[in-house]
């Protein structure tokens, strides 16, 4: 059977004291968006939010395409400079 995240044996909940409730185990408080987050990452300004369980693949697919057409369109101009 697939256990959840936070289903480990000897797992304890925490308690956090800005949500007021029990937190599962790898859950960390954000003081910027005010929440707990399951397996915080960090928080991004760029997406205004936290990067955690729910979105982390979502948010390197994004940084991999702003990168990828960075690189892109300095090679274009690139060329189109060494052209004129």
């Amino acid at each position: 059977p697939v256990h959840p995240p936070w289903a480990y044996r000897d797992a304890r909940l925490r308690f956090c004291q800005q949500c007021r409730v029990f937190k599962p185990p790898r859950c960390h408080h954000c003081s910027s968006c005010n929440a707990c987050v399951l397996k915080l990452d960090h928080h991004c300004l760029f997406i205004n939010g936290c990067v955690g369980y729910a979105n982390h693949k979502p948010f390197v697919v994004c940084v991999a395409y702003a990168t990828t057409t960075a690189v892109v369109s300095l090679c274009v101009h690139a060329l189109r400079a060494a052209h004129w």
